[in-house]
């Protein structure tokens, strides 16, 4: 789902519904608040494909996010930077 800067958070700019396949278990939504320049960056990343282990290259990954001034997190959890 895309939503643009000022756009009601309840509205959406696809027609598709999301639903829950299995109403007794919960649903779980993934969303990412991002700059429009990096849109691309996200783009790029879905279209990178898992090797055998199914995971990404970390070499990939590390590229792409040079093409867009990104650099990795610092080792460690997120609640340890915070």
């Amino acid at each position: 789902m895309l939503r643009h800067a000022g756009q009601d958070p309840g509205t959406s700019t696809t027609s598709r519904d999301a639903t829950n396949a299995d109403a007794d278990q919960p649903a779980a939504l993934l969303l990412s608040v991002t700059p429009q320049r990096y849109v691309g960056y996200f783009r790029d990343l879905q279209r990178l494909r898992p090797g055998p282990d199914g995971l990404l290259d970390p070499a990939e990954i590390i590229e792409l996010m040079a093409r867009y001034a990104t650099v990795p997190a610092a080792p460690g959890r997120a609640s340890d930077r915070q």
